[in-house]
């Protein structure tokens, strides 16, 4: 936020993130899969975009606003924002999972096989719809892909204020 300038504010007194150019952007795909992430898919995008080459959109089953605002952010970015739906049911893992699994619901890897797959830079990047990217992002993953790393761990705090990485793989080399 500190590096914002003054023409960095929209009209409601938040930070342009998609104002702050840290750089051109690099070979990744961020992958968001969204569930009834109206609150914060906005933010989360214009935090990560000019970080990336694509962000690829994936809804699954939103009740809320969200296919609205991805549509939107498709019109803002064409060409580097792409949106798509996932229709098939997909277990809550935790608990149980196996179980549905096997009573029909379908299973997480396939649908992360399905998101994944839409990506077409060198590098994949898992990002959720309440990650907020900061400027330092830009020069860690640049590190990454200038070392050829396989995979990227990290730790972070999601916009809702919860610690939710706890150190997992996000940027995976294809």
């Amino acid at each position: 936020v500190a590096a914002a300038g003054a023409g960095d504010w929209d009209a409601y007194g938040k930070v342009n993130f998609s104002s702050v150019k840290p750089g051109p952007p690099l070979p990744i795909s961020a992958i968001m899969r969204v569930k009834n992430g109206q609150t914060t898919l906005m933010l989360s995008v214009e935090a990560i975009i000019n970080y990336c080459k694509e962000v690829i959109l994936v809804d699954h089953a939103s009740t809320d606003m969200t296919w609205d605002i991805m549509e939107i952010l498709a019109a803002r970015y064409p060409g580097t924002v792409k949106v798509f739906k996932y229709e098939k049911p997909a277990a809550r893992a935790g608990v149980g999972y196996k179980e549905r699994v096997n009573n029909g619901e379908g299973s997480l890897a396939e649908y992360y096989n399905y998101c994944f797959s839409l990506g077409a830079e060198d590098y994949l990047l898992k990002w959720d719809a309440d990650n907020l990217a900061l400027p330092p992002f830009y020069t860690w993953f640049e590190r990454a892909i200038r070392k050829d790393s396989d995979v990227v761990y990290f730790d972070g705090f999601d916009v809702m204020g919860v610690f939710s990485c706890t150190n997992e793989g996000r940027l995976f080399k294809r």
